[in-house]
């Protein structure tokens, strides 16, 4: 048994927000230990991290359309 599913073990979430997850086998391994009949919703979060680089910079005055 895994960290995560060991410490998932016992717990009976209504919301899952997963930001530290980087392949699918990680992701089935929370779901797997979170199903809950009083789950309502699992929030999984990307991160810029696993995309590859771009030429260019994407913020807040970066034009749209």
């Amino acid at each position: 048994m895994s960290d995560v599913e060991k410490a998932l073990a016992h717990k009976h979430s209504v919301v899952v927000f997963n930001m530290n997850a980087y392949t699918k086998d990680q992701v089935k391994s929370v779901i797997k230990y979170i199903k809950h009949p009083n789950l309502q919703h699992y929030i999984f979060c990307s991160t810029g991290g696993v995309y590859e680089e771009v030429s260019k910079k994407v913020n807040e005055t970066f034009q749209r359309g």
